[in-house]
């Protein structure tokens, strides 16, 4: 039972992962795509159109991942998306003995894989179809923001130009800062799915959601009065903007001590699932 099958790995995963992408909970997903699309594509589009240029397309997914607000909506609506994973009922742990509890484990990893990729390419698709005929797609920053605060400095104030701020677009060239907010986000929403997986091996699923719940709020309260502890969390670490200023080159937090964060944080807690599978009981 304990040997190692790839097949098996596969067909569990993919399995679990067909019924967690049409479940009924998939529509909480779409409403949300409402609001982010209002919340950050919509004001950036706007002031486009007021400065009479066009925004990158991509540009929305960056404002979308350093958003504030957004910065905790994203992790706590995948929380509750794949809540209950996991899934060890009656009908689960005869899956667990037939595939193997090494088989079943991995395969849960898998699965948190492919359910990363999915929400977050959801939510690229969700906040730049709409948008697409207003927008360019090229390979460097628009001018959407320096066009805005051209002539009103203490527009560097506005809810808009949080969304962009010279904290990204004068620090980073701009594939570089699509790919580290795409790789961040994703390893934020990994690193969450495998604190789950630690307790829904116990078989206390609801406890390890209510502990990722806790952590993202205590980053994202930390974030928001820019406390120097905020970096002992994912949600610091996760947004790109917070590793800048706006105008020194030298970074408030180098971006490969937030990929440290991330891979060592994924590993050990990776290892204690592994270490607890091994001495549960499933029978």
């Amino acid at each position: 039972m304990n040997k190692l099958s790839f097949n098996k790995i596969r067909l569990c995963a993919g399995s679990g992962y067909v019924q967690w992408l049409f479940s009924s909970k998939m529509l909480i997903y779409f409403a949300a795509m409402f609001f982010f699309y209002d919340y950050a594509a919509l004001p950036l589009l706007n002031t486009a159109d007021k400065v009479g240029t066009r925004l990158n397309l991509l540009e929305i997914f960056i404002a979308v991942g350093n958003s504030g607000m957004i910065l905790l909506i994203l992790p706590v609506l995948f929380i509750v998306l794949i809540s209950g994973f996991p899934r060890l009922d009656g009908n689960s742990l005869f899956i667990v003995i037939r595939t193997g509890r090494l088989n079943w484990l991995i395969a849960q990893y898998l699965q948190l894989f492919y359910m990363a990729v999915t929400y977050l390419a959801a939510l690229f698709l969700g906040t730049a179809l709409p948008a697409v005929r207003q927008c360019g797609i090229f390979s460097g920053w628009s001018s959407v923001i320096p066009e805005y605060i051209r002539n009103s400095p203490e527009k560097r104030n506005s809810f808009v130009y949080e969304l962009l701020p010279e904290n990204l677009s004068n620090q980073l060239e701009f594939p570089k800062a699509f790919m580290y907010t795409v790789t961040l986000e994703f390893m934020y929403l990994m690193l969450i799915g495998s604190v789950m997986i630690i307790f829904g091996t116990l078989g206390k699923s609801k406890f390890g959601e209510a502990i990722a719940g806790g952590v993202v709020a205590a980053g994202t309260v930390l974030c928001a009065i820019k406390s120097k502890l905020m970096w002992s969390f994912p949600a610091a670490n996760a947004t790109l903007k917070l590793h800048f200023t706006q105008f020194l080159r030298e970074p408030v937090f180098p971006l490969y001590r937030s990929y440290l964060y991330f891979s060592a944080a994924i590993s050990v807690t990776m290892i204690a699932a592994f270490l607890l599978n091994k001495r549960n009981n499933y029978l």
